[in-house]
């Protein structure tokens, strides 16, 4: 998924033209069909550059996801992070690298244990994920600019409740695993 790191093609030139329509998996269920569409044009490498280019080109797709998953909370491990942008370590290490080196992420050990290590923003790393994030906000209401209050708030709902269903779903599986 992160294999041309760092910049992952920011800055390119796409139009709606250039990004492909559906996916290459036949899947049976139109509803899945239709959400695995809408995942891969938005993490599509153009459509992701792009929007990730009017917010900071060096940053690259890789780095704007992993500032915004580290705004969302607490500082992580790079495991963490390697798990939540479904990549090796090998990946988020570079990764990383490049981050510090723009001066938007820091390594500082854990406070309950000095063998951990945790990943924090910095302050201007916290100011370019918030970009990001209101970017991926206006380019979501660009994209439903002729849906009604109502059309929005019932796909969020709808999409909430597959979502949570997801989540009970993937919890019977490890109960009946004997993982729970």
């Amino acid at each position: 998924m992160l294999d041309s790191m760092p910049g992952s093609g920011a800055g390119g030139s796409s139009t709606s033209e250039d990004l492909p329509e559906g996916t290459q998996v036949p899947f049976r269920s139109e509803l899945l069909a239709s959400l695995a569409e809408f995942v891969h044009q938005w993490n599509h490498p153009d459509f992701s550059a792009d929007n990730v280019a009017r917010v900071d080109a060096r940053v690259g797709v890789p780095g704007s996801r992993l500032l915004m998953i580290l705004a969302s909370g607490e500082a992580l491990r790079p495991s963490d992070l390697a798990a939540e942008l479904l990549t090796g370590a090998s990946n988020v290490s570079k990764l990383l690298a490049h981050l510090e080196g723009l001066g938007f992420v820091e390594r500082r050990p854990d406070a309950g244990d000095a063998r951990v290590v945790r990943v924090h923003l910095t302050e201007s790393g916290r100011a370019v994920a918030e970009a990001s994030i209101a970017a991926a906000d206006r380019t979501i209401e660009h994209m439903t600019r002729d849906w009604t209050e109502e059309e929005i708030r019932t796909y969020a709902s709808q999409t909430r409740r597959l979502a949570a269903a997801g989540r009970d779903y993937v919890r019977q599986l490890r109960s009946e695993a004997g993982e729970a």
